[in-house]
């Protein structure tokens, strides 16, 4: 190709020669992949001014043709030849075409720069998710198939990386079923051949993306995720289609291999002087931009560190600690990030920063130098400063790093803050999802990292702010699914009603992930933010309460104490942290608070249940269930229910007792003779009045229940209640109490459909609390003839209708007798109410119900069903049918733990309500007292208890503790 020029210098002219030729060669066919480097650098070694046109458009063209097979550091041109070929377009008919194609070939490679670190100014990602999608709305009508899906996939992996650097856990679950749609739009077999296997490694690319990003993923893990995302690819074709992905899978592989062990998460030994010499050669490499030259030097810094930290050698420490300052200088020559990401700032600088501070900390550990642990505080206060906050995805790691550097230093009070502060990430993170199976995913690892904070904090002494800590990572996924209710009235009432506007426009489809994420982020910002930084106690919502809002919530709930449980480990002793409502708070160690695999009980409880419909099918059950529960069954037939459930009855005798006795032994007793036996209650002549935070697996236990060895239960000692969090409990103190009035809606046995899933003592129990204590109220379901009630047969619709009625003659009392339902399958979990034909009313239901009419009032909510307590997303996160009426703005709440049996409940409830209704005594008091009837042998029936529960009360002995201790108090 010639192409004359206008400069009468010959070193200009001999390189427009030489790329004119190397042009040629190239638009012939006959180039390769060296030639295009050549004619490149020629072109862009030209002035500006002398750079043709017909070159620029020629290379383009060259580009196009290799189309997937591009390699990112050509592609990463294509805009600059672009903008060289507009000053003078080539006269070419199909140049606009040529024009189009090549903008969506553009993108490719900034993707690709992206992620394999060799871009010095990443791409800003919402701009170019915009562009991609104008370029798909364009190229159906002019490109081929291959093409548009092309571009298709490289908008999903752009997407991924967008969404990653957002938290954005929604969106990244949707990539998968994104690319699926992909592969079966798919026709040509020839494309599909060529796209196939890129779709499989783009469909691991959020979770690659996350290995780096997220501490609780081990690097080990990571490698082999990302190894088995690059087997995907048939080895004839890794090098050939779509190197751009291949390169990146590839480049990441290997970095995460040199980092394997690194960090003591693997397995592995400290690097060899092979992978040591092979990152400094990737350090080095003269191709290597600024941001390529902070991850290698970080890479390299990081390995040599760990071989020194191995031998004890404080050469090879001063030697990494060089690595890392070359990395830190490389990251200071790169490009901002945009602001716009919640890596904000600089990235490569923040991490450099991290890395060098770690570095410099060992140095410390390993030759006592104060003077490094000094700089290490210093940088990681820089790191904090530029991390801005909890939105930044190193702010909790930056915390914690500078939590322990301030520790070693002495500097107790700013230790604690930095820990502190960095627990705010978690709260923000779960309040930025869009709903609770994303916020599910986002609070993973929030429980752990609150339990480390606390611990340390206990050692040195600060329960108060042990109880920070805890409630930080406690009941988030609950917290979120309520918290950002209304948010336009919210935002309205901090002076943004710019973003209350563009919420109410983006909600306007009810699809709440049709919220864009930059929106959720800039809302939750305004709202994190106190109204008035400077007064005194100032918080957000992602701060939990201090201890004096705590008190004041025991004061007003008249409760003497909140206590947190906290699980032994095997390295870790176990707590009582206590909050009282008046003195300072406390700490006991209880090593022996932990249950250990006590599955035995949960099939006890589950044998002995009729109101768990879903699990216990009516009729012979298989002989791989009865051999699941050890239960014997010789002849492998399948056992009665009645035989098996005699079985199960006598093999489990024990269970229940040994854990009363566990639980008395591990907490309560120290509890109650150790702090309460000294502490007058707030009310002279009543027992202590105790509200349980227990954590994990304690939350499975009756702690009610437990038993002092010389026979009375707790409950006989104490009266308990149970709070999701420290936060939860304050929010039920403030609401406005509700009279108990006769009125309301009782539920009893809905028909579900379900042959033989009758619970005839539950249609007994609610239509005698009905009759006796609310006729002005409406009774849905059956009656105990096991005709439907006239008033409506129990479906989720006429629940529904009631929940949000403001009439006043709703009444403000729901009592529900019928089938709860928690199911796990997998990651994906449901808990519902079974109701009449079959419909379910689940937790994720009420929230929103509820939510929809803040002005309804619920003094009391009877959830006399299985397992209604029991949290379908993790023990830690108590989000559970019970505890979405409570922070639905239910007063109190009465739920199960387990899976409660129908003749014993439904005394049980009769004199429950009788207590509130006839002594006129509060929720927690009156299902106390009635436990305590279940109790008494001399216990009596009241004249206003009907015949067929005085036949259930003769046919059952109301004393086990499976009979009474089922039900948890929450609330007021």
């Amino acid at each position: 190709m010639t192409v004359e020029a206008d400069s009468g210098d010959p070193v200009v002219v001999a390189a427009l020669t030489r790329c004119g030729a190397t042009v040629g060669r190239l638009v012939d066919g006959v180039g390769d992949a060296t030639d295009l480097d050549t004619a490149l650098a020629d072109l862009f070694g030209l002035p500006d001014d002398l750079r043709p046109s017909p070159l620029a458009g020629a290379l383009v063209v060259v580009l196009l043709r290799l189309g997937p097979h591009a390699e990112p550091r050509h592609v990463q041109h294509v805009d600059a030849l672009l903008g060289i070929a507009d000053r003078d377009p080539p006269p070419w008919p199909e140049w606009a075409d040529i024009r189009m194609l090549a903008r969506a070939l553009a993108p490719m490679g900034r993707i690709a720069a992206l992620a394999t670190g060799d871009s010095p100014q990443p791409a800003d990602l919402r701009a170019l998710l915009t562009e991609l999608g104008e370029l798909e709305a364009l190229l159906p009508a002019r490109a081929s198939e291959a093409v548009g899906h092309h571009l298709q996939l490289v908008h999903t992996m752009a997407t991924s990386v967008h969404d990653a650097m957002h938290d954005d856990e929604a969106a990244l679950r949707r990539i998968g079923p994104d690319l699926e749609r992909l592969r079966a739009q798919i026709g040509d077999p020839e494309v599909s051949a060529e796209l196939t296997p890129m779709i499989e490694v783009t469909s691991r690319w959020p979770d690659l993306l996350l290995a780096e990003r997220r501490s609780n993923l081990p690097v080990a893990e990571a490698v082999e995720l990302l190894q088995a995302a690059v087997d995907a690819v048939p080895s004839h074709r890794r090098g050939e289609n779509f190197p751009e992905f291949a390169a990146a899978a590839g480049a990441t592989t290997a970095r995460l291999r040199s980092l394997e062990g690194l960090i003591g998460q693997g397995s592995g030994s400290a690097p060899t002087d092979q992978q040591i010499a092979a990152l400094l050669a990737r350090a080095e490499h003269p191709d290597a931009g600024p941001a390529r030259r902070a991850t290698s030097y970080r890479d390299l810094g990081a390995a040599v560190a760990r071989r020194g930290s191995r031998d004890r050698d404080p050469s090879r420490i001063d030697q990494a600690v060089g690595y890392q300052r070359q990395a830190l200088a490389a990251a200071t020559a790169a490009a901002p990030i945009s602001t716009a990401v919640s890596w904000s700032g600089r990235p490569d600088y923040l991490l450099s920063l991290l890395a060098l501070a770690d570095t410099l900390a060992l140095q410390w550990t390993v030759a006592g130098r104060h003077d490094s642990l000094v700089e290490a505080e210093q940088l990681l206060v820089e790191a904090r400063e530029l991390a801005v906050g909890p939105e930044n995805m190193l702010w909790a790691e930056i915390n914690e790093r500078l939590s322990s550097a301030r520790a070693s230093l002495g500097a107790h009070s700013g230790a604690r803050q930095a820990g502190l502060d960095g627990l705010r990430r978690h709260a923000w993170k779960v309040l930025l999802q869009s709903d609770p199976a994303a916020a599910t995913a986002a609070a993973r690892g929030a429980t752990s990292d609150a339990t480390r904070v606390a611990r340390q904090l206990l050692a040195a002494g600060r329960p108060a702010e042990a109880i920070q800590a805890l409630d930080a990572g406690r009941a988030l996924v609950l917290f979120a699914a309520t918290e950002l209710h209304d948010v336009p009235t919210r935002l309205d009432a901090r002076g943004r009603a710019d973003l209350a506007e563009q919420w109410l426009l983006a909600t306007a489809s009810g699809e709440p992930e049709a919220v864009p994420v930059e929106l959720r982020r800039e809302a939750l910002t305004a709202l994190s933010t106190p109204a008035d930084p400077e007064a005194v106690g100032a918080a957000g919502p992602l701060d939990p309460p201090t201890l004096p809002e705590i008190r004041a919530a025991l004061a007003a709930l008249d409760a003497d104490a909140l206590v947190y449980l906290v699980p032994a480990t095997s390295r870790d002793t176990g707590y009582a942290v206590i909050a009282p409502a008046q003195g300072p708070p406390a700490s006991m160690e209880l090593p022996g608070l932990t249950l250990d695999d006590r599955s035995d009980l949960d099939s006890y409880l589950y044998a002995l249940s009729n109101r768990d419909a879903a699990r216990f099918p009516v009729g012979p059950l298989p002989a791989e269930s009865a051999e699941a529960r050890g239960v014997a069954d010789p002849a492998g037939e399948g056992l009665p229910r009645e035989v098996e459930l005699q079985q199960v009855e006598s093999r489990f005798a024990d269970t229940l007792d040994t854990l009363c006795g566990w639980a008395w032994q591990a907490a309560i007793g120290p509890l109650l003779e150790q702090y309460f036996a000294h502490r007058p209650a707030a009310g002279s002549g009543r027992p202590p009045r105790v509200v349980l935070v227990p954590m994990g697996s304690l939350a499975r236990v009756p702690w009610q229940a437990a038993r002092r060895p010389d026979g009375p239960y707790a409950v006989q000692l104490a009266e308990f209640s149970q709070a999701a969090s420290a936060r939860f409990l304050c929010a039920s103190a403030v609401r406005t109490r509700v009279p108990l009035a006769p009125v309301g809606l009782v539920v009893g046995d809905p028909d579900t459909g379900r042959v033989g899933a009758e619970l005839t003592a539950a249609r007994v129990e609610a239509y005698a609390v009905h009759q006796a204590f609310y006729r002005g109220g409406r009774y849905l379901g059956r009656r105990p003839d096991g005709q439907p009630s006239r008033s409506g047969a129990g479906t989720a619709a006429q629940i529904r209708d009631w929940l949000t009625s403001t009439r006043p003659g709703a009444g403000a009392m729901l009592h529900l007798a019928c089938h709860g339902v928690v199911e796990v399958a997998g990651e994906e979990t449901a808990s519902y109410l079974l109701l009449a034909g079959r419909e379910r009313l689940t937790t994720e239901e009420l929230i929103a119900v509820l939510a929809e009419v803040p002005q309804r009032v619920l003094g009391l909510v009877v959830l006399a069903a299985c397992r209604t307590g029991v949290s379908s997303r993790g023990y830690d996160e108590a989000y559970s049918l019970g505890t979405a009426f409570l922070a639905g703005g239910a007063r109190s709440v009465l739920s199960t733990q387990w899976s409660i049996p129908d003749q014993a409940t439904s005394v049980l409830m009769f004199m429950f309500h009788h207590f509130l209704a006839t002594g006129r005594r509060p929720a927690r008091d009156a299902l106390r007292r009635a436990q305590l009837w279940m109790l008494d042998p001399q216990r009596q029936p009241p004249e206003g208890m009907p015949p067929q529960l005085r036949r259930h009360l003769a046919q059952t002995d109301p004393a086990e503790v499976v009979a009474w201790a089922g039900f948890v108090h929450w609330g007021q």
